[in-house]
C-alpha cells in the first residue's frame, strides 16, 4: 500500500525522506523507530545541559509587529506567561482612527480575557509590554529617529506578525502592507547591533498551486521588486485591468503578496538570522 497520500505533516516528511517513490508502511515503521531512537539517545546525554524555551529569551527584548492582531496577542501572552524572564515586548501599534493613543490601545489590549490568566498568576509582567508609535502602511514603519535608535539598541529578536489579511484587498495596498512593511522590517533588523533571530508569519497558503507544500522557499512568477514598481505605475485603470494577470495562479492579492513576502525573507537569509513559520489560520 502507498501511504503518500496519508504522508503530509513535516515530521513524517523527515521521516521517510523523498516523496516521490511509494511510501510503504515497513518504510515508515523502520524509519520512524531510528528517529525515536535517536532523539532517546539525544536526551540521555544532552540531559539538563540542554537550553530551555526561556533560557533563550531570558533578558532579551523583542519587536513584535501585529502584535494587536489573531495571532500577535496569543504570541505575546504565551511570551509572558511561559517566559517570565523575557525583558521587554516593544509593540508596534499605530493611533487609533479617532486619534486613540498608541499607549492607550495597548492598555485596551491587555484588558482583553485573553490576558486573564496572566493578571492572576504574574501581572507584573504586563509592565514588559510597551507601544511603539508606528504603522507597516509607511516609510520605515512610521518609526520616529528616536524609537528606531532605541529598537537598534535593544532589541535581539523580532517577529514580524503584521499583515492585511483581506483577501479582497486592492493589489497596491496589499503590496504595500504584506511586502513593503516586510522590507522596512529587514531593513529595521539589519540595524539592530544585538540581533538574535527574526522571525516571519507567513501563512500555509501562500502556495497554493503546490501540493503537498514543504518547508521551503518555491519561487515566485514575478520578482517582488517588479510587483513593487508595477503597483507604482500612475494609471490605476491600467493597474486594475492587469492585477488579476500579474497575480497568476495565486486566488487573491493576500496569498500573492506574503508569497512575495517569504521571497523579501529569502534574501534577507543570506546575511541575517531568518525563521519563516507558516501558521495554518
Amino acid at each position: 500500500m502507498d501511504l503518500r497520500p496519508f504522508v503530509r505533516s513535516s515530521v513524517i516528511f523527515v521521516a521517510v525522506g523523498d516523496l516521490e517513490e511509494p511510501v510503504s508502511y515497513a518504510r515508515c515503521k523502520a524509519r520512524a523507530k531510528e528517529l525515536f531512537e535517536t532523539w532517546e539517545h539525544r536526551d540521555a546525554t544532552i540531559g539538563d545541559n540542554f537550553p530551555t524555551v526561556n533560557d533563550f529569551y531570558r533578558g532579551r527584548h523583542l519587536f513584535v509587529t501585529g502584535g494587536s492582531g489573531f495571532c500577535g496577542k496569543v504570541i505575546v501572552e504565551k511570551l509572558l506567561r511561559s517566559c517570565p524572564d523575557v525583558g521587554n515586548i516593544y509593540l508596534l501599534v499605530r493611533p487609533g482612527r479617532r486619534g486613540q493613543h498608541p499607549d492607550d490601545r495597548l492598555k485596551d489590549m491587555l484588558q482583553l480575557p485573553l490576558f486573564d490568566r496572566l493578571r492572576e498568576e504574574n501581572p507584573a509582567a504586563l509592565n514588559k509590554v510597551l507601544a511603539v508609535r508606528g504603522d507597516c502602511m509607511q516609510k520605515g514603519l512610521g518609526l520616529s529617529p528616536e524609537d528606531r535608535q532605541l529598537l537598534a539598541d535593544k532589541v535581539s529578536i523580532v517577529i514580524h506578525s503584521a499583515a492585511s489579511v483581506r483577501f479582497n484587498d486592492a493589489l497596491k495596498k496589499a503590496v504595500t502592507m504584506n511586502v513593503l512593511s516586510t522590507v522596512a522590517v529587514v531593513e529595521l533588523a539589519r540595524e539592530m547591533k544585538k540581533l538574535s533571530v527574526l522571525v516571519h508569519i507567513s501563512t500555509a497558503y501562500c502556495n497554493t498551486n503546490i501540493n503537498p507544500t514543504m518547508e521551503r522557499i518555491y519561487p515566485t512568477e514575478h520578482n517582488w521588486r517588479d510587483v513593487v514598481k508595477y503597483v507604482n505605475l500612475p494609471d490605476v485603470d491600467v493597474l486594475d485591468d492587469l492585477g488579476e494577470k500579474f497575480m497568476g495562479f495565486q486566488p487573491n492579492s493576500y496569498v500573492f503578496t506574503k508569497a512575495l513576502a517569504e521571497q523579501v525573507m529569502n534574501e534577507a537569509a543570506r546575511d541575517l538570522p531568518v525563521i519563516i513559520i507558516r501558521p495554518s489560520i
